[in-house]
This record gives C-alpha cells, sequence and structure tokens, in this order.
C-alpha cells in the first residue's frame, strides 16, 4: 500500500484487508480494533498529525466515518487506539508478556 497515496485509496486498501476478519464470521457481531499510527483522537476516529511523512493525505479526516462506510459497519463499532499500544496489549493478554506479573520490567 502506498501511504503517500490518495486517502480513499489508503482507507480502501485497509477495508478490503479489515472485511477479510468477517469472512468466515460465524456470528453477527461486526466490531473491529484498529491500531494506527499518529491517531490523536481515537474517539472520532481523526488523524490530528502525521508520523514522517506517511498519511499526509488523512491528516485531519474522519477515518472512522470513511472506513465504516466502506465496511458497511456503524461507525461505532470501529475502535481506534494507538499502534504501539496495540502492540503491547497484544504482548500482555496474548504474547510473550502473558501471565507475568509486570510487563514492563
Amino acid at each position: 500500500m502506498n501511504s503517500s497515496g490518495p486517502a480513499h485509496e489508503i482507507i480502501s486498501v485497509w477495508a478490503k484487508a479489515l472485511a477479510g476478519v468477517f469472512i468466515n464470521n460465524t456470528t453477527n457481531v461486526k466490531e473491529i480494533g484498529v491500531g494506527i499510527p499518529g491517531l490523536s483522537d481515537f474517539e472520532s476516529g481523526v488523524l490530528l498529525m502525521t508520523v514522517k511523512g506517511r498519511y499526509n493525505n488523512l491528516y485531519k479526516l474522519n477515518i472512522k466515518k470513511f472506513l465504516a462506510a466502506d465496511l458497511n459497519i456503524d461507525p461505532c463499532n470501529l475502535r481506534f487506539i494507538n499502534d504501539s499500544t496495540c502492540f503491547m496489549q497484544g504482548e500482555v493478554f496474548g504474547g510473550s508478556g502473558r501471565g507475568f506479573k509486570s510487563s514492563l520490567d
């Protein structure tokens, strides 16, 4: 994916990848958590900063609204979190940090 491409192209590529999550879904649940760099307003889904030249064309856009529309889901079913935080949570709950009292030592 070209992180410097047009906003609609970036969101379309993300939507296509995320739609794959629903392919084998045997429930009606369509909720997604997304780890993304530089997204500073996680609740609204608006990118408030650029990240070393990447995703400049998404700056100040409501990514949540556009991504939800492409996925045909309610925007409240999308949750954004910083990608580094997302990685750490994955390690704590299912990775090498699992079962430890502290994962920061």
